[in-house]
């Protein structure tokens, strides 16, 4: 099983294009990161994997302090780079760079900022990872990002990468797929961090596979 456990929210983020941008987290950012760590205490977890990225290791540590557990870094689970835009507000990117923000528009999964990634890029990048994980025995949770969360769904639902937007993993939910199967299925998107909703949900997966 693979828990996917987006980060808290970042410092002074919001409306912003935060890839490799490396905010720490915010107050509210934290206050999720322990809530999320409250939840997962009694589930039995193998592993936790994370971004290299602050916002990602922070989220990661506090979870792991309650579970006892070292996270292990995996550079294949940052962000997307997103080059020239990077940090920069989606506003002011539509303003100054308005050719560039209408070739993105029209070509999500294929687009490169200056610099940086596509979606397709990051699918290439961050699949071999997943597949790795997929593989490890017990439970895994890997505090990752939006957009890593988006691609490794697109795979698992066979989902068009030109429609990930349509999902949006929120800061510190939870997405748990199946990976006990030939095929990872997903079992729950965006589980809220309450200890009944995720220990339940794990409880009964773990009760299937058995």
């Amino acid at each position: 099983m693979i828990i996917l456990v987006r980060h808290g929210e970042a410092e002074n983020a919001a409306g912003r294009a935060i890839g490799r941008t490396d905010p720490p987290l915010s107050p509210r950012g934290e206050e999720q990161a322990l809530r999320a760590a409250e939840a997962l205490r009694d589930v039995e977890i193998s592993t936790i994997v994370t971004s290299p990225l602050s916002r990602t290791r922070r989220t990661a540590d506090v979870i792991g302090g309650v579970c006892g557990l070292e996270p292990l870094l995996r550079p294949a689970l940052a962000e997307i780079d997103l080059g020239e835009w990077d940090g920069m507000r989606f506003e002011d990117i539509r303003n100054t760079r308005p050719a560039e923000f209408a070739a993105r528009g029209r070509d999500i999964a294929g687009y490169r900022p200056p610099g940086g990634e596509s979606f397709t890029d990051l699918a290439r990048r961050v699949m071999p990872e997943f597949e790795a994980l997929c593989a490890m025995p017990g439970t895994t949770l890997a505090v990752t990002h939006a957009g890593v969360i988006r691609v490794i769904l697109a795979q698992t639902l066979g989902m068009p990468l030109a429609k990930i937007f349509a999902l949006t993993p929120l800061h510190c939910h939870m997405t748990i797929i199946d990976t006990t199967r030939a095929t990872p299925r997903l079992t729950a998107f965006n589980l809220p961090p309450t200890t009944e909703a995720v220990t339940v949900t794990v409880a009964t997966l773990t009760n299937i596979q058995g």
